[in-house]
């Protein structure tokens, strides 16, 4: 407490405080960079899930975390996690620990954040006056060192994780979904569920489209109409109707390593090495979380194409070609919009 005195001015008595200092200690810094570019983030907010810390920023991506130690910490050790936040970019918490024989400030490592995915998409036609849409056109990150999936990942992958060509071919009758499959649900509602099994791939959807998943339970008989459970959930939605169908997966080729870790919903695989595929197993280390893709995009009837998950990419090259005619395009990716127009005229 602080001291108190009484001062006679003549006409009163004034009681009177002395001035109370705060001193706020700086406990835990560090610093915050773009994952893509490797440069200080200017804008982001840094939050503790322990009352009683004053936050501060810079432009130059330094932060720090103050307070009064002894009212902060009054029996040792303390856990809390720290959560930061940037526009455009993916939210990232790590658990921090501070004992009694703590150096302090505790200096964590840098964060380096990672960009929201996004989508690019645009048009394939042909370079003459009508700009006719063309049909079945392939659009490719012109990188063997990446693999552009057609749809996004169903699971997380750690760096390291082994990925193999592969090839994924339909069979069988041709089955269709009597309802609507909603994105990230994990079950679809069959005609005809004849000769499917646990541990069997199926591909849903057009080749425009197309999205592999893994059979995890039949509902009831195989050979009723019915429900069927998928080991992931979807990442895109299908109406009824849409085709289903049984897939023989061929001997997987030589595995190439993820360079570093991807998560749920990316489209963009960066290898430690090159590949040259159009299908790919990733053979994750825990076998419930295996997956198949097609790699790359194709133009609808319409000419339109999109490609989902893009990150980790600062600039691309896309090629775009049918087999005989072709365009490319320098893009360096916008991650400020969830999409990129990019359309492509072949010759």
């Amino acid at each position: 407490m602080a001291n108190k005195y009484q001062v006679d001015t003549g006409y009163h008595m004034v009681t009177v405080v002395e001035d109370l200092t705060t001193r706020y200690r700086v406990l835990v810094s560090g610093r915050v960079l773009s994952a893509i570019f490797g440069l200080p983030l200017p804008q982001f907010s840094v939050a503790a899930d322990w009352p009683g810390f004053f936050s501060k920023t810079t432009p130059d991506g330094f932060f720090c975390l103050a307070g009064v130690e002894s009212l902060l910490f009054p029996v040792y050790p303390v856990t809390f996690d720290l959560t930061i936040t940037a526009p455009f970019h993916q939210t990232f918490t790590q658990s921090v620990t501070i004992t009694a024989s703590s150096d302090l400030p505790l200096t964590l490592p840098d964060v380096a954040l990672r960009n929201n995915p996004v989508r690019l998409q645009g048009r394939v036609t042909l370079d003459d006056p009508d700009h006719t849409p063309v049909a079945g056109a392939m659009v490719t990150i012109d990188d063997t060192a990446v693999l552009t999936l057609r749809t996004p990942l169903h699971f997380n992958h750690p760096a390291g994780t082994p990925v193999q060509p592969v090839s994924l071919t339909t069979t069988g009758t041709i089955k269709t979904l009597t309802a609507p499959a909603a994105q990230l649900g994990d079950t679809v509602t069959l005609n005809n569920r004849t000769g499917l099994a646990p541990g069997n791939v199926l591909r849903l959807g057009t080749a425009v489209s197309a999205e592999h998943a893994i059979i995890a339970a039949i509902v009831g008989s195989p050979a009723t109409p019915g429900e069927v459970k998928l080991t992931a959930v979807l990442q895109r939605s299908l109406p009824a109707g849409a085709t289903v169908e049984l897939v023989t997966v061929g001997a997987p080729g030589a595995a190439v390593n993820l360079l570093d870790d991807v998560l749920v919903g990316e489209g963009i695989l960066r290898l430690a090495g090159t590949m040259t595929a159009v299908a790919i197993q990733i053979t994750d280390a825990a076998p419930a979380r295996r997956e198949y893709h097609t790699l790359n995009a194709l133009s609808d009837a319409h000419g339109y194409y999109r490609l989902d998950g893009l990150n980790r990419l600062a600039s691309i090259t896309l090629h775009a070609t049918d087999g005989t005619d072709n365009d490319s395009q320098d893009w360096t990716v916008n991650y400020r919009q969830p999409v990129n127009v990019i359309d492509f005229r072949l010759d």
